[in-house]
C-alpha cells in the first residue's frame, strides 16, 4: 500500500482491492475512510423518557444466559464466518431461519457486495401504521482469522445480543417499526452497514436510534464496564449514550461509559453516523484488549469468556430497544411501580433519606393496561439488613386505565444509623387488584450524594479518605483555592523521555509521609500526572478507573493522561517548609495528542504536624487550567490497589465530586467531620447561663464563620456569641467548629 499519511496513531493508506485481504490480516482496528459528502445532522433526537414499565421489566427478567451462549456456540460451529466463504452465507440462512421463528413479520437478504454474504434482516411492524420511525439493533455475524475463525467474541457475542432480543420481544407488540439486523462484510471495511445506511438516507428513512453492538464476550477484569463509543459532533450522539445509560441503570446492573470520539468509525455504527443517524458502538473495551482478536483462539472460553456479562449486556439492549419502540399494552390491566416519593420531615427534612433517619414513603402506581384496575392495594418487602419497616401494605382505590394513583397511607421505614452513603436498597412489591396481580421491584437510595458532598473511598466501610472540594462548603473541611507558584523557587525534574518516572527523597525537616497508614520515604514523580508514594518508576500513561490493578499502587492521581512535558512545559517541587508542605507542579505541560493543549496544576502535600488522628498526610490538587480532562483520572488508590477514590474517569464524574474547572482545589483528608483536635472542651460556664434548646457560645470563644455541625461533617447552624437555639435540630452529638486550626467543643443535647 502507499502511506498517504500517518502520525503517532493512524495511518492513511491507498492501496488496491486485491490488497484488502492481505489488509485485513493484520491484526489493528481498520476502516475504510469515508469518500462521500457527509450528511450534516445537529439536531438532538428526541427520545422516549426512561420510565420503569411492567412490559419491559417482563422482556428483561427473560432474557437467559443459556440462550445467549446458544447463539454463539452455533456461529462458532460454522468454524469461520469469513465474509466472502459459503460458511458465512451458511450462517446468514441460520440468521434468517430465527428471525422468522421469533416472529419478525418481514425477514430478508440485503445483498450489497458482489462475493460477500447478505445482511440478514428482520422488521417487526408497529401498530401505529408508520413505518418511520423505526429503531435498529444490530451486530455484524461474519468473522476474521487467518484460517480458522470462530468469532465467537466478535461478533457472534452482537448477533446473540440481537437474536436474544427478538426473541424476547416476541410475544410483546410496540408502536414503532424494529430492525434487527446482522451485519456482513464488517472486516472487510463496512461493507453491509456502509450499504444499508446509504439507502435508508436515500429513501427518507427516520431512525430513531442504532444500537450497535461489536465484542461484548470478553471480560479482562471486573467489574467490567460496557464503553458506549460516541460521536461528539455530527450526529450528536452523546444525549443517545447517556439515554441508554439512564435505561441500563434501570433495568440492569451493567456499567455504561461514555467513550467520546471524533471520527472513529471501526465498526457498524460509523456509516450510520456519515448518513446524519444516531448509533454508538457498545463494546467491552476500546481499543480491544481481548488477546485473542482476529484469532482461531477467539472461542467460548478463551476469547468469549464471560456468558453471564454478555447477557447483562443484552438485557439492556431489549430494555433500550423496547424503550424505543414503545411497547403496547395487552387489553387487560397492568399495573406497575411508576415512581417513589420520600418524606424525612420527621429526619432533617431535606428531601433524601438518610442514614438513622425514619422516612415514609408515597410510591405511585400506574395503569399501563386498557381496562381498569378495581381495588388495587400493593405491599413491599426487602431482605436489606439497615432496613427496618414498620408500615408495608397501602391501598390505591380503581386505576383507569393509563392513569395513575398514590399510595393512601405511606410505608414507613428507617434506616439504621451505620448505613453506607449511597446504599441502594431493594423492595419488592406485590400488586393485587380484583383482576389479577403482578409482582414488581423498585429501589430506593439512602445517603445520597450531592455535587456539594465529599467523595469517599471505597469499595469498603467504613471510608478512610474523602475528597472535598472547594465548592463542598458546607463542610469545615472544604478547601479555598491558593495557587502557589514554584516555577522559581522550585527544583525542575527533567525527563528524558515523555513517560518517565523520577524518584524524588522527601526534603529533610518535611519528615515521611503516611498514606493508608503506610509510612515513605520517597515519592515518584511521572510525567504523566500522577504521584506514587514510595520508589516505583514502572511508566503507566494509559488511565483507568479506580481502583485497578492496572494502575499505580500508592498514588495520588491530579491528571493521569499521556502527557509530554519534554515537548512543552515543566514539572517541579518545592518544599514549603513554612507552610508545612510539598508542593509538586506541573507547570503548562502538554498532552502527547494533540500537543498544543497545556494544563497547569499541582499537588500538595501537608506534613505529620497537620495530619489528623489517623496520621494519614492531607493532600490538596489544585487546578489553575481545565482545558481538557475529557480522557483523565482524578483520585487516589491505596497500595493493595483494591481501594480509591475515583473523582473523575474518562469525562464520567463520581457522586459528590464538582467537575474540574480553573480554580479547583480538591483536599483529600482522613477526616469527614471537620473537628481538628479530638479533645473535649471542657464546659466553662455554670449550669444557669444554660437554657434548653440551645447552645450558649462565649464571646471569647467566637471566630467569624463559627458553626454547628452533624457528625457527618454538613454544617447545621451558623453560630453566634451568647445564646444559639438549636431546639429545631434532632437529639444527637453535634461539633462546634471555630476556624481553621480550633475545632474543639462536643455537643450533646
Amino acid at each position: 500500500a502507499t502511506i498517504v499519511y500517518s502520525d503517532e496513531h493512524d495511518c492513511y493508506l491507498r492501496l488496491d482491492q486485491s490488497d484488502i485481504e492481505r489488509l485485513i490480516a493484520l491484526v489493528r482496528l481498520k476502516s475504510r475512510v469515508w469518500l462521500r459528502p457527509l450528511v450534516l445532522n445537529n439536531r438532538q433526537v428526541s427520545l422516549p423518557p426512561v420510565i420503569t414499565n411492567p412490559l419491559i421489566e417482563q422482556m428483561v427478567q427473560n432474557v437467559r444466559p443459556e440462550s445467549v451462549l446458544s447463539y454463539v456456540r452455533r456461529l462458532q460451529r460454522y468454524r469461520t464466518r469469513y465474509s466472502t466463504s459459503d460458511s458465512c452465507r451458511a450462517a446468514a440462512e441460520w440468521i434468517r431461519q430465527k428471525f422468522l421463528a421469533y416472529g419478525c413479520d418481514s425477514v430478508y437478504f440485503e445483498y450489497h457486495t458482489s462475493g460477500h454474504a447478505p445482511n440478514v434482516i428482520g422488521i417487526r411492524y408497529g401498530t401505529a401504521g408508520q413505518r418511520n420511525p423505526y429503531a435498529i439493533i444490530d451486530g455484524h455475524f461474519d468473522s476474521y482469522a487467518p484460517s480458522n475463525a470462530p468469532g465467537a467474541d466478535d461478533n457472534a457475542s452482537g448477533v446473540a445480543a440481537t437474536l436474544e432480543a427478538c426473541r424476547v420481544m416476541q410475544p410483546y407488540r410496540f408502536s414503532r417499526d424494529l430492525r434487527y439486523i446482522a451485519f456482513s462484510g464488517e472486516e472487510f471495511g463496512l461493507y453491509g452497514s456502509e450499504y444499508y445506511a446509504a439507502r435508508a438516507r436515500s429513501r427518507g428513512d427516520s431512525i430513531l436510534g442504532v444500537l450497535n453492538f461489536d465484542m461484548i464476550g470478553y471480560v479482562d477484569a471486573m467489574p467490567e464496564d460496557l464503553q458506549l463509543v460516541t460521536k461528539i459532533a455530527n450526529p450528536p450522539c452523546g444525549p443517545f449514550s447517556d439515554w441508554f445509560t439512564a435505561v441500563a441503570d434501570t433495568y440492569t446492573n451493567l456499567i455504561c461509559t461514555k467513550y467520546m470520539v471524533n471520527d472513529n468509525q471501526n465498526s457498524d455504527h460509523g456509516p450510520f453516523w456519515n448518513n446524519g443517524y444516531v448509533a454508538f458502538c457498545g463494546i467491552e473495551d476500546f481499543w480491544p484488549v481481548n488477546p485473542y482478536y482476529h484469532t482461531a483462539g477467539d472461542s467460548i472460553g478463551a476469547g468469549y469468556n464471560n456468558n453471564d456479562w454478555c447477557t447483562e449486556v443484552t438485557k439492556a439492549a431489549v430494555a433500550a430497544l423496547a424503550t424505543l419502540g414503545q411497547p403496547v399494552p395487552v387489553n387487560k390491566p397492568l399495573v406497575g411501580f411508576l415512581r417513589s416519593r420520600v418524606q424525612d420531615s420527621a429526619g432533617n427534612n431535606n428531601g433524601f433519606w438518610d442514614p438513622g433517619e425514619s422516612v415514609a414513603v408515597y410510591v405511585t402506581l400506574k395503569n399501563f393496561g386498557m381496562v381498569t384496575a378495581t381495588g388495587v392495594s400493593a405491599s413491599i418487602s426487602t431482605s436489606d439488613p439497615y432496613v427496618t419497616l414498620f408500615s408495608a401494605t397501602s391501598g390505591y382505590g380503581s386505576i383507569a386505565p393509563q392513569e395513575t394513583a398514590v399510595s393512601l397511607q405511606p410505608y414507613l421505614m428507617r434506616a439504621a444509623a451505620n448505613t453506607p452513603r449511597e446504599h441502594v436498597v431493594s423492595f419488592t412489591m406485590n400488586i393485587v387488584s380484583a383482576e389479577s396481580s403482578w409482582v414488581t421491584s423498585f429501589d430506593l437510595t439512602i445517603g445520597r450524594y450531592l455535587v456539594t458532598d465529599p467523595v469517599p473511598d471505597g469499595p469498603r466501610q467504613p471510608p478512610l479518605y474523602w475528597a472535598y472540594d472547594d465548592i463542598d462548603t458546607g463542610y469545615a473541611q472544604h478547601p479555598v483555592f491558593n495557587w502557589v507558584e514554584i516555577r522559581q523557587q522550585g527544583t525542575r525534574l527533567n525527563y528524558a523521555h515523555n513517560d518517565d518516572v523520577i524518584v524524588v527523597n522527601l526534603p529533610a525537616g518535611f519528615g515521611p509521609i503516611y498514606f493508608y497508614g503506610q509510612r515513605y520515604t520517597q515519592v515518584s514523580v511521572s510525567a504523566d500526572g500522577w504521584v506514587a508514594m514510595g520508589n516505583y518508576t514502572t511508566r503507566n500513561y494509559t488511565n483507568t478507573s479506580l481502583p485497578n490493578s492496572s494502575a499505580p499502587r500508592a498514588a495520588v492521581f491530579a491528571n493521569w493522561d499521556d502527557l509530554d512535558p519534554v515537548v512543552a512545559g515543566a514539572v517541579y517541587y518545592w518544599h514549603d517548609s513554612a507552610n508545612h508542605r510539598l508542593v509538586i507542579e506541573y507547570d503548562s505541560v502538554a498532552y502527547y495528542n494533540p500537543n498544543t493543549v497545556r494544563e497547569k496544576f499541582e499537588i500538595m502535600f501537608y506534613d505529620t504536624t497537620l495530619a489528623p488522628a489517623s496520621g494519614d498526610n492531607v493532600i490538596m490538587l489544585q487546578y489553575l487550567t481545565a482545558n481538557r480532562y475529557t480522557s483523565s483520572t482524578v483520585g487516589i488508590q491505596d497500595q493493595t490497589q483494591t481501594v480509591a477514590i475515583c473523582d473523575l474517569f474518562n469525562g464520567t464524574y463520581a457522586h459528590g465530586a464538582a467537575p474540574i474547572a480553573p480554580r479547583r482545589a480538591i483536599r483529600m483528608v482522613t477526616e469527614l467531620t471537620g473537628v481538628a483536635e479530638s479533645a473535649i472542651l471542657s464546659n466553662r460556664h455554670s449550669s444557669q447561663s444554660l437554657v434548653r434548646g440551645a447552645l450558649y457560645l462565649a464571646p471569647a470563644e467566637y471566630v467569624p464563620g463559627c458553626a454547628l455541625y452533624d457528625p457527618a461533617g454538613r454544617q447545621v447552624l451558623e453560630l453566634k456569641p451568647g445564646l444559639n437555639h438549636v431546639g429545631s435540630l434532632p437529639a444527637g452529638v453535634y461539633f462546634v467548629y471555630r476556624g481553621r486550626e480550633s475545632s474543639r467543643a462536643v455537643i450533646v443535647r
